[in-house]
């Protein structure tokens, strides 16, 4: 069975920590996060802080990473039947001391095939990456209809808290 032995997350944000973090954490991964110009400079020099520490992940641009991009434009380039449908779901924030999340908490990645067989050899490569890394992680069924109702949380939850500034 084929094994990740690279990942690179697109932006270390709020979310992108999330994935920081967890891989961090995870033996013979060579983990890189995707960044040019001044960030690219700051996460070189700065790192990550996540949770009151620093995470020093490689820095690659877009072409170190070999044209990581949308779910989509990948698809159209390699054929959507290589790309893993996935969400994350993070109850982060930015602050001034970098990202922070309650690890417990947080919901985490869901991902899987979007039809049959869902039980599939990269579904058990992708949980292979995520096991034993504190990354809470489901496989389902319905991936579709999991990021349009993450879609809709966005729309309805998030755009009204971000607007009267309040939290989850």
């Amino acid at each position: 069975m084929a094994e990740i032995k690279s990942a690179a997350v697109l932006g270390a944000g709020a979310v992108g920590s999330y994935v920081i973090w967890g891989l961090s954490q995870k033996e013979n991964i060579r983990l890189g996060v995707i960044a040019d110009g001044e960030r690219a400079e700051r996460l070189k020099i700065n790192g990550c802080r996540i949770n009151q520490k620093i995470y020093r992940p490689e820095v690659w641009n877009a072409q170190e990473a070999h044209g990581v991009d949308s779910e989509e434009r990948i698809g159209e380039k390699i054929g959507a039947s290589h790309v893993l449908p996935a969400l994350i779901k993070v109850a982060s924030r930015r602050t001034a001391d970098g990202c922070q999340f309650d690890p417990e908490t947080t919901i985490g990645i869901v991902f899987g095939e979007p039809a049959e067989p869902f039980e599939s050899e990269r579904v058990q490569v992708v949980k292979d990456l995520f096991a034993d890394t504190g990354i809470h992680f489901r496989v389902t069924e319905h991936i579709q209809e999991e990021i349009w109702s993450k879609f809709r949380l966005n729309v309805c939850n998030n755009l009204p808290q971000a607007i009267l500034g309040a939290g989850v």
